[in-house]
């Protein structure tokens, strides 16, 4: 039995749904989910926190600030799962059964259509065709992939091979292998994302802010300063009906 820490980024108000009632497979098939059907997993805190920026502005039409920061969290979950159940596309057996999925469907009248109109979105027609119609929730409890994001960081430094930061994502099917869900105390962390972020080549900040931590606050102090330069000093406002809270001690 394996057992990995997940990271999910979501808004507040469905984080408390979550640890409530656990994560829901979603039954209608959306060609915007990049592994298909499924509860999906960052497997570093810092991208689940840049898919809550993503997310708010997504959700609310406007850029993500630490003024909302409550308006986001995230989900830390520990996953227990089969070794032999898990479908790994970042090695050569979950690929070629990938691969060999995605020659079947060309020649089938059916599916084709879907897969030749919507080539940006293969990977997840082709997962949903292997879950939903080659039946692999016999097999398979979660899907592994490594993507790699801002490609052009590295454009005239390094070869292409190494263009790019790795982001590696699980997409659960099977929501019975995810075990101790909870809140992530993420807010105690983003110095060091930004931080960690700006040391990477040529990429565009998070948020627009510049963020300045004293050291004898806690997680739920943060000071911070304005892109005009204006101080700003907030405190964050735990809900009374998160039900776990857990911080990271690398701050």
């Amino acid at each position: 039995m394996i057992e990995t820490i997940g990271y999910h980024g979501t808004t507040t108000e469905s984080a408390q749904k979550i640890l409530k009632e656990n994560f829901k497979i979603p039954e209608v098939k959306k060609l915007n989910y990049w592994l298909g059907k499924g509860a999906y997993f960052f497997l570093e805190d810092i991208f689940a926190f840049k898919w809550c920026v993503h997310e708010y502005k997504r959700i609310y039409k406007k850029e993500f600030t630490l003024a909302e920061v409550n308006e986001m969290s995230i989900i830390e979950a520990k996953l227990e799962y089969d070794e032999n159940r898990i479908l790994d596309l970042t090695y050569f057996k979950g690929q070629s059964l990938f691969d060999e999925t995605y020659n079947k469907i060309l020649q089938s009248n059916k599916y084709s259509d879907e897969l030749k109109k919507n080539p940006n979105y293969a990977a997840c027609i082709v997962i949903d065709y292997m879950f939903d119609v080659l039946n692999f929730y016999k097999y398979y409890d979660l899907v592994k992939q490594i993507y790699r994001i801002n490609i052009e960081n590295y454009f005239g430094v390094t070869t292409k091979r190494e263009s790019g930061i790795p982001q590696y994502q699980l997409c659960v099917k099977n929501n019975k292998i995810v075990k101790d869900r909870v809140i992530f105390d993420y807010i105690g962390n983003i110095n060091n994302y930004i931080e960690q972020w700006n040391k990477l080549i040529n990429v565009k900040p998070f948020i627009n802010v510049n963020i300045i931590q004293n050291n004898e606050t806690n997680s739920q102090e943060i000071q911070y300063i304005n892109t005009s330069n204006q101080e700003i000093q907030y405190i964050s406002d735990c809900n009374d009906n998160i039900i776990y809270i857990r911080g990271d001690d690398n701050e």
